[in-house]
């Protein structure tokens, strides 16, 4: 009897386990919902999703943002970036392990750049690259292929789209930057984003990692406009909203060695450019690409050495 017992008992446990995932037929016939923890994730995972699932940003809409744990337990998927990219990963993965698609951690470590400041930490500013772009598209297309079979078609094809429109893309933002001479393909920034877009047009860059004012000491600012000068560098470009003195010490930085810069606002993470409307990740980009040729790419240097160095008495 005792055997009888333990034996359906152990059945039982068999057939919950066969049965614990949703039927494919009954997730093809419903809206998927899907977390993701930046904008940048969900304008790709929306371009392949397309009206097959419901994409959100979990937490306050910022990069670095706050996790409302309702929002995402409720979730099919949640896709990050991974291991060393978001504060909040490690809590997330305890918590939701068996949801969890780290997009980066997936890809080939040596595609992956390290971190210029933070050493030992990877740069997951991956948006900057066609080729990186691609590479994370196909792991979120395997994720809904996987989850969803029956439209595996669907989400191949959408995915297929939106390859072709990065890579049309890209090559039209390399004959923008073409007229941005060698000698000012220099990008100064107040966050170290670019290193993969440096890579892929050709740009040397230079970046302090800022998130808000509070992060910036006098070392720092000293640093960089010992770089900016050395370098004749005219142009700082800005993403997060610093407070008016980070700017004003740099320019009076700048200015004690005889130089001038402007400050000019740039796409890094944020894809609502202070507004209350996303625009999309291509987009973003583009905006960045059009500035940088239409300031770097004029007749900037026509200053001579001689000029510059009697700028100094």
């Amino acid at each position: 009897m005792k055997f009888k017992i333990y034996f359906l008992f152990i059945a039982a446990l068999f057939l919950f386990g066969c049965t614990s995932q949703e039927d494919p037929s009954l997730v093809a016939g419903r809206v998927l919902s899907v977390g993701c923890s930046n904008q940048i994730l969900a304008d790709i995972v929306s371009e392949i999703a397309g009206n097959r699932a419901h994409v959100f940003v979990f937490g306050d809409q910022a990069f670095h943002g706050n996790i409302n744990s309702q929002e995402i337990k409720k979730a099919d998927f949640l896709v990050l970036l991974g291991d060393g990219c978001e504060s909040e990963f490690k809590q997330i993965k305890k918590s939701y392990k068996s949801k969890i698609i780290p997009v980066l951690d997936s890809l080939n470590a040596n595609l992956i750049k390290e971190d210029e400041i933070q050493a030992g930490r990877k740069d997951c500013h991956f948006w900057f690259d066609d080729r990186l772009i691609d590479a994370v598209s196909k792991t979120i297309e395997a994720k809904f292929a996987s989850f969803d079979p029956h439209n595996q078609s669907y989400y191949t094809s959408n995915r297929a789209s939106f390859s072709s429109e990065v890579t049309n893309s890209f090559s039209k933002f390399k004959t923008l930057l073409n007229h941005v001479p060698k000698s000012q393909r220099v990008l100064v920034t107040t966050h170290n984003g670019f290193a993969y877009f440096g890579d892929r047009f050709s740009f040397e860059t230079y970046g302090l990692w800022v998130s808000d004012e509070k992060g910036v000491t006098d070392r720092d600012i000293s640093r960089l406009s010992d770089f900016v000068v050395r370098r004749w560098v005219r142009y700082v470009f800005v993403e997060y909203p610093l407070e008016d003195a980070f700017i004003d010490k740099l320019n009076l930085s700048v200015q004690e060695k005889g130089w001038e810069v402007t400050i000019h606002p740039v796409f890094i993470h944020d894809l609502q450019f202070g507004t209350t409307s996303n625009i999309s990740l291509l987009d973003g980009v583009e905006k960045n690409v059009r500035q940088f040729r239409q300031l770097l790419g004029s007749d900037l240097d026509a200053m001579t050495i001689d000029d510059y160095l009697s700028s100094f008495d």
